[in-house]
């Protein structure tokens, strides 16, 4: 088993004039695909445990009139 031992982080400050650098992430890449399709299954899981559970969709029935 692995023994995990508890050691403080200490983070860099980055001062006031430090000029953040990047570019913008383009629409056409794997992270934005994999967002998509995990999206889609988490819409299944979440339609499969409504279906399964009655009571899950009456509170969300109660979420949604709440909001309204």
């Amino acid at each position: 088993m692995t023994k995990f031992e508890k050691s403080a982080i200490i983070a860099e400050l980055i001062s006031d004039d430090f000029e953040m650098t990047g570019e913008a992430m383009p629409l056409q890449t794997d992270a934005v695909e994999f967002n998509k399709r995990s999206l889609a299954e988490l819409d299944d899981v979440l339609d499969e445990i409504i279906e399964t559970n009655p009571e899950w969709m009456a509170r969300l029935e109660q979420i949604m009139e709440a909001g309204k």
